[in-house]
């Protein structure tokens, strides 16, 4: 019997959602033990980000003049090498913020968000969960042509 297409996308997505988990969960565990940055963009402009501690930074630097090395960096470092910014707000380690810094060479403002790996391991593993519950559900569901089942009568006593 063919598959109807809803349940093939969802199981699609729930296996694609399990190894993004699974990554993240890697990362993670990575994570605090080591520091990694990936950094790209042009002179006056930088994305960068950062793993550490458990959390992922997004960090986007605007320059006024061009101060930034262009092109793609991967840094691999000690956690202590990195300080993250000071958020302006955070809640559960959810958090955000920007600042401006004036330097010899101009000035430039940074804005960042600041996402804990257990948030998207928690989000990530939903659809496997639902699939899992749904998977559970179908085998304990009679067969859709199968004869109904007699439904036990109670017997009158005298």
């Amino acid at each position: 019997m063919p598959r109807s297409t809803p349940r093939v996308a969802f199981t699609a997505a729930s296996f694609i959602s399990l190894a993004v988990c699974i990554a993240t969960l890697g990362l993670w565990f990575h994570s605090l033990q080591r520091l990694d940055r990936l950094r790209s963009g042009s002179a006056t402009r930088r994305v960068t980000l950062h793993s550490k501690d458990g959390e992922i930074y997004i960090d986007v630097a605007t320059a006024s003049a061009p101060v930034f090395k262009p092109g793609y960096q991967h840094i691999h470092a000690l956690p202590t090498q990195y300080r993250p910014p000071i958020a302006a707000w955070e809640v559960a380690g959810l958090g955000a913020g920007s600042e401006t810094v004036n330097g010899p060479e101009g000035a430039f403002r940074r804005r960042f968000v600041e996402i804990p790996l257990w948030l998207l391991a928690v989000l990530t593993a939903v659809l496997p969960v639902l699939w899992l519950d749904a998977r559970g559900r179908k085998t304990d569901s009679p067969a859709p042509n199968a004869p109904p089942q007699p439904q036990p009568t109670p017997q009158l006593l005298n």
